[in-house]
């Protein structure tokens, strides 16, 4: 009676074990290379694009997600019968950090998609940041993972 979802549930599986693998790589790796230090926002820029469930507002050229200045999003969501609830936020968000290995400062960058608050990232907000324990210019800013430490973000 339930053979037929055999295959549809280790397909299933199998995509679960995989992100579960990759999770704990992911966290195995930062735990082991990388150290939390503090960090600064230096820049942030912001724009909108239009998704919802069941479509998206796409760049003609390329056929990806069309990126527009937020203040002209509205009228672009109305224009292609798409809600206010629709408009999402992209920020690209500049750091500083200093590295545990030289002591000096360098700079990392992340993106950030979805419903944003407009002050969830401003410049001069400090920050955890995951520098790396031999590399100095390398670092990550990983909020995502629920085995990473966040105390002080």
């Amino acid at each position: 009676m339930f053979s037929q979802f055999k295959f549809p549930a280790m397909v299933v599986g199998g995509i679960f074990a995989t992100i579960t693998v990759y999770s704990l790589h992911t966290a195995d790796d930062l735990n082991k290379n990388y150290i939390l230090v503090d960090g600064s926002i230096t820049q942030v820029t912001t724009d909108c694009f239009i998704k919802k469930r069941r479509g998206e507002i796409v760049d003609k050229k390329t056929n990806q997600l069309a990126y527009m200045d937020c203040r002209i999003a509205p009228l672009v969501a109305a224009k292609h019968d798409y809600s206010k609830s629709d408009i999402k936020k992209r920020a690209k968000i500049s750091y500083r950090y200093t590295s545990p290995v030289d002591k000096r400062m360098y700079d990392g960058s992340f993106e950030r998609k979805g419903r944003l608050a407009d002050d969830a990232f401003v410049p001069g907000r400090k920050i955890q940041v995951h520098a790396h324990k031999s590399k100095p210019a390398e670092s990550r800013f990983n909020t995502s993972n629920p085995f990473v430490d966040r105390s002080g973000s």
